[in-house]
């Protein structure tokens, strides 16, 4: 008898398993269909700025003369009234900050017993922000003569600077991303999945006020990548929780000269790169379960 309950049980116990994976597949609080989405939480903001080369624009307006003599002290004169510059040639000290994100859009899933694929589309807002500041001051024309054997030219910032801050406000983003979930315990469902986003985004000049004031806007694309949770309380609703990441390319801000102070001109351009971090708590509602 126990030899025969040995021989047996193995053979039960592979039942047991394919009876629970069947009832898996057919109790599966997840199913095919196309559901409408929604997010809510923060978001945070990553923004390198670049080193930029100068335009070739040559200060006239002020002079800055040197000359060395020979194995002697160098004199130095300040010739003109220089033009005020903001030097964007430098990469500038960044702050990054948070804001409130949210989003809706829609989700095509395919049930796939323990797995699911599909696609979602999402429109929404990214409330994250950095702020900029790069050093401004009067700019000459230099002028220096070596030795009295030949002039060098450059330009340089005089040493008494201020600076200049602009804010880089991210504001509507939309995505494409592709999911592939696997389901646990029926109603529990894991999924990551890869994209792309584009994300609108708006430059300002501080003011001495310490407000905004004009802008320039410009869209910019990059990669995303979710991940996260969802828990199904009926086969139409069901609640989760999702982090995304945003990786933009780097853009050139080539309409700076339209924001920076009056009486004050850019020398270069910035160039700005941001990643963005999205955590979110989400709410699914399938229309058409299958």
């Amino acid at each position: 008898m126990n030899r025969i309950f040995r021989l047996t049980l193995p053979f039960f116990l592979v039942g047991v398993s394919a009876r629970a994976t069947q009832g898996n597949q057919v109790f599966s609080v997840f199913q095919s269909g196309i559901a409408v989405s929604a997010g809510l939480g923060f978001s945070s903001a990553s923004l390198r700025a670049k080193d930029a080369a100068g335009l070739g624009v040559i200060p006239q307006n002020g002079y800055r003369s040197k000359i060395k003599i020979a194995n002697g002290p160098t004199f130095e004169h300040l010739i003109g009234s220089p033009d005020e510059w903001v030097d964007f040639t430098g990469s500038g000290s960044v702050k990054n900050g948070c804001g409130v994100s949210w989003n809706i859009g829609v989700l095509a899933q395919k049930n796939l017993d323990l797995y699911t694929m599909g696609a979602r589309w999402i429109l929404g807002f990214n409330g994250a922000s950095s702020k900029m500041g790069y050093k401004t001051g009067n700019m000459y024309r230099e002028t220096v003569l070596d030795n009295e054997s030949y002039f060098i030219s450059d330009f340089a910032l005089v040493e008494d600077q201020k600076i200049t801050n602009f804010i880089l406000r991210n504001q509507w983003f939309s995505a494409l991303i592709f999911e592939f979930g696997y389901l646990v315990a029926n109603r529990v469902q894991l999924f990551l999945g890869p994209g792309i986003s584009f994300q609108g985004q708006k430059l300002c000049c501080i003011n001495d006020s310490g407000k905004s004031s004009g802008g320039v806007s410009k869209m910019v694309w990059g990669p995303i990548m979710s991940v996260g949770t969802r828990y199904a309380f009926t086969q139409r609703i069901s609640l989760g929780v999702e982090y995304q990441r945003q990786w933009l390319n780097k853009k050139t801000w080539n309409k700076i000269s339209d924001i920076v102070p009056n009486k004050t001109r850019p020398y270069g351009t910035p160039i700005l790169k941001t990643n963005n971090n999205l955590f979110l708590m989400t709410l699914s509602y399938m229309f058409s379960a299958k």
